[in-house]
């Protein structure tokens, strides 16, 4: 998880730089479409026979997930300081750790409930509802989450049975015919100085996705998301050096009250 979080990071600091050319549509498709030529050495390897699998529905479910949660999340990107999108983010564990109950029936206790309720009120301190005005791109970020949630629930029930680089393979492939289709409508011819950009984006994309599949495959979903946090400062401090952006204190202070929540949720989780 850890590993995917520097790669998520990095990822993210491409979107913002591909955002100034590329609509938000464009970035999705070409993320996807290097993320499944970066993996083809993979298929190679492997021979076609891997692709046959009985959970096809399943596949393209978390790919539905994923498609509508990239759009809206690059949208943020694009929009909002980075470090605070960031933080926004960081309903993710939390949403995790709820739907870890309601659809995969993991166990949580008094403790870790009252935990999530507490982070949700860190979410409420950085959004200050009724003291600022909530913006389109905080708004779709935190929609962004619930999707994201859907996608990385899928892939736990997805590894009980399938490999992680299957998972990681489908999660890319399936999304190219639908993220195709706004392409028709809109969509720039991009040049060979763009190309590190994008091509990075794929690629730490596939990086990070590999991290958080095998993170899943391995550990409880409500475990391994807290270490998801540590997005946070390296976002922060890329952010600050490259977009002399600097989030308000408000949104540090929700941020600690959230990672305090999920970092006590994760302790009571092994016993400490």
């Amino acid at each position: 998880m850890i590993f995917g979080a520097v790669f998520f990071t990095l990822a993210t600091v491409l979107i913002r730089v591909a955002s100034v050319k590329f609509t938000i549509f464009e970035i999705v498709f070409y993320r996807v479409l290097i993320g499944s030529a970066i993996m083809a050495p993979w298929l190679f390897r492997a021979g076609l026979g891997v692709l046959r699998t009985p959970r096809l529905p399943l596949f393209a479910l978390r790919a539905g997930f994923s498609y509508v949660a990239m759009l809206c999340f690059v949208f943020a990107v694009g929009n909002m300081p980075l470090a605070e999108m960031t933080a926004l983010q960081f309903t993710l564990p939390l949403c995790i750790t709820l739907a870890a109950v309601v659809v995969l029936r993991e166990t949580v206790g008094v403790h870790r409930m009252a935990a999530l309720l507490v982070g949700f009120s860190g979410v409420l301190v950085m959004l200050r509802p009724g003291l600022m005005e909530v913006s389109l791109a905080a708004m779709l970020i935190l929609l962004s989450t619930v999707f994201y949630t859907g996608s990385h629930i899928t892939i736990k029930v997805l590894s009980r049975s399938e490999s992680s680089d299957l998972i990681v393979f489908y999660g890319f492939l399936l999304t190219i015919p639908v993220a195709m289709v706004p392409l028709f409508f809109v969509a720039a011819v991009p040049g060979w100085t763009d190309a590190p950009v994008l091509i990075g984006i794929g690629l730490f994309s596939v990086l990070a996705h590999a991290g958080l599949v095998r993170a899943f495959a391995n550990a409880e979903a409500s475990m391994v998301a807290p270490f998801d946090f540590l997005r946070l400062p390296m976002t922060a401090a890329l952010a600050f050096v490259l977009f002399a952006e600097w989030p308000d204190g408000w949104t540090w202070i929700g941020a600690l009250i959230v990672f305090g929540a999920v970092t006590y949720s994760a302790r009571r989780e092994v016993g400490q």
